[in-house]
C-alpha cells in the first residue's frame, strides 16, 4: 500500500531542506577551497616558498588564479616536505628575532656601500627588497642577478687579462724570463763542471741538479720549455702553454696573498725561482742517481 500523499510531501519536504543545506556546504567548501587556494599562490608569489624548497615545481603565476587539483599537489608536497620543521610558538619566535638581526647586518653591509634594504611584512610573511638595476628586487632574484653579472665580468675581465698577458706580460716578460733561466742553467752547469773536476776523497762524483719543482701548478714543464727559447720561435702551443700558466700563477698569488697589492702578487708570480728546486745527484755504475740521506 503507498504512503498517503502528506507523508510523501513531509519526505520530499526533508529531502529539499538536505539538498539546500547540502548546497550551502559544498558552496562553503568552494569558498573556503578558493581562499586557501588564492592565499597559497599569494605566498608563492613572494618567494619564500622557492627559498624553502628551491627545488619545487611551482604553477606559473602569469596564468591567473590557481586551479584547485595543482593547488592541492602542491599544498600535498609543501607538508609533506616540511612536515619535519619546528612550528610552535618558540621556534616562531626565534625565527623572528634572527629576522630582525639578519636584516640588521644586511642593511649595514648595504649602507657601506651606499645601497638599502626595505622590509615588507605581511600576513604571509616578511619580503626583503633591495634597489637594483632601477627597480626593486627580491633577495633571491637579486642573488640570481648578481651571479649572472659577476660570471659576465669575470668573463670580460679574463679576456682583458689574457689581452695583457698576450700584450705585455708574455712578450715583454719573456725575454726577461729566457734570460734569468738560461743565466742560472749555466750558472748550475759552472757548478757541475767545478764540482766534476773535484770528487770527493773517496772518488764520489756529485752534481747539482736544477729542475721544475715537484710543488708547482700543472703546466709548468710546458712553459718552461717555451720560455728556455726566444718567443719569436713559439708555436700557438707554446703561446697558450706560457700564458695559460702565468695567468694561473697570478690568480693563485691573488687568493694565497690577497692582503698584498697588485705589483706585490705580479712580482710573487713572475718569480721564476719558485717554479724551481734543487737536487744533488751522484754518479753510480755508470749513471746519475739521486741521493739519499746523509750523503
Amino acid at each position: 500500500m503507498a504512503p498517503p500523499s502528506w507523508a510523501l510531501s513531509r519526505r520530499a519536504s526533508r529531502a529539499e531542506g538536505r539538498i539546500e543545506r547540502l548546497a550551502e556546504d559544498v558552496t562553503e567548501a568552494t569558498t573556503a577551497r578558493e581562499e586557501a587556494v588564492a592565499a597559497l599562490q599569494r605566498f608563492a608569489a613572494t618567494g619564500l616558498l622557492t627559498v624553502a624548497l628551491p627545488d619545487l615545481a611551482v604553477p606559473d603565476d602569469d596564468t591567473g588564479t590557481w586551479a584547485a587539483t595543482p593547488a592541492v599537489a602542491l599544498a600535498r608536497a609543501v607538508e609533506a616536505r616540511l612536515s619535519s620543521v619546528d612550528d610552535t610558538d618558540a621556534a616562531w619566535e626565534r625565527v623572528q628575532k634572527r629576522l630582525s638581526e639578519e636584516f640588521g647586518r644586511l642593511q649595514d653591509a648595504l649602507s657601506r656601500h651606499g645601497h638599502t634594504a626595505t622590509a615588507r611584512p605581511s600576513e604571509d610573511g616578511t619580503r626583503v627588497d633591495i634597489p637594483y638595476h632601477c627597480r626593486e628586487r627580491a633577495v633571491p632574484e637579486l642573488a640570481a642577478a648578481l651571479t649572472v653579472e659577476v660570471a659576465e665580468l669575470t668573463r670580460i675581465l679574463s679576456a682583458r687579462e689574457r689581452e695583457i698577458l698576450q700584450t705585455h706580460l708574455i712578450t715583454e716578460v719573456a725575454g726577461t724570463l729566457q734570460e734569468l733561466i738560461g743565466a742560472a742553467e749555466r750558472q748550475v752547469a759552472a757548478m757541475n763542471r767545478e764540482l766534476e773536476e773535484r770528487p770527493t776523497s773517496t772518488g764520489m762524483k756529485l752534481r747539482l741538479v736544477w729542475r721544475a719543482s715537484r710543488r708547482a701548478r700543472q703546466g709548468l714543464t710546458q712553459a718552461r720549455e717555451g720560455l728556455r727559447q726566444s718567443a719569436d720561435a713559439w708555436s700557438p702551443e707554446d703561446w697558450a702553454a706560457v700564458g695559460a700558466f702565468l695567468q694561473e700563477q697570478i690568480a693563485r698569488r691573488q687568493v694565497d696573498e690577497s692582503a698584498g697589492s697588485w705589483l706585490e702578487d705580479l712580482t710573487g708570480a713572475l718569480d721564476y725561482r719558485a717554479w724551481h728546486e734543487f737536487g744533488v745527484e751522484r754518479h753510480q755504475h755508470g749513471k746519475w742517481v739521486p741521493t739519499t740521506g746523509p750523503a
